[in-house]
């Protein structure tokens, strides 16, 4: 999976939909900012993402909200929980 984290995401290429739309040789992601705000009580920004996923050329697809965090204002985003959405 591709870490968007690590990324510097520039706004200017959202889809549509407010997505960041990413491909790579095995998958194509969705990601959607669903909240911002302080989770960890840091007084530091926090951003919660979904991802939505699916396998080219194959069935598997699947979504998981990602919660990130970071240290300071000048440090990259970092992953402090993941969790997997079941499919129905």
């Amino acid at each position: 999976m591709v870490n968007l984290i690590s990324h510097k995401i520039d706004s200017n290429k959202l889809d549509k939909d407010k997505s960041i739309r990413v491909t790579t040789e095995m998958e194509n992601l969705n990601n959607y900012v669903i909240a911002t705000g302080d989770f960890n009580n840091d007084k530091i920004q926090d951003v919660l993402i979904r991802i939505d996923w699916h396998t080219i050329g194959a069935f598997w697809k699947g979504s998981m909200l990602v919660a990130a965090a970071r240290h300071s204002e000048r440090e990259k985003l970092e992953l402090i929980n993941r969790k997997e959405i079941p499919i129905r």
